[in-house]
């Protein structure tokens, strides 16, 4: 299996293309949930409609959102979800406390704070 969970930079734009995917071994399994560009999407394709990729599951597409008439939607070894695979029960609930409590402390002038945002209000 490989799952891509890169930072998308000059340097990883395009790693997975069509010379990385012929040099691996044969029914690898691939993930992608970092950022679409790393993987060249007709690549990719060609890739799942041989042996050497058996299966994809892709959050992130190197064209987002992902066209209907996109190839990946009529491969059946292919599970896409529009980049909201961490959108769990539990991360919405989370999500609209830490929103909720950052509201009620900016409107009373306190001191906002959680692992994305700090910031003194007064």
């Amino acid at each position: 299996m490989i799952c891509v969970t890169a930072a998308l930079t000059d340097e990883t734009r395009g790693t997975f293309n069509e010379a990385a995917f012929d040099t691996m071994r044969d029914h690898v399994l691939f993930v992608n949930t970092a950022r679409g560009p790393i993987v060249e999407t007709t690549a990719l394709i060609d890739a799942l409609k041989t042996v050497q990729v058996t299966g994809a599951s892709l959050e992130v597409f190197e064209t987002e959102p992902l066209l209907p008439d996109s190839p990946l939607h009529e491969l059946d070894n292919v599970i896409t979800t529009p980049h909201i695979a961490a959108m769990s029960e539990e991360y919405r609930e989370r999500g609209i406390n830490t929103l909720a409590r950052n509201t009620l402390s900016f409107l009373r002038g306190r001191f906002i704070n959680d692992e994305f945002l700090a910031v003194n209000i007064e």
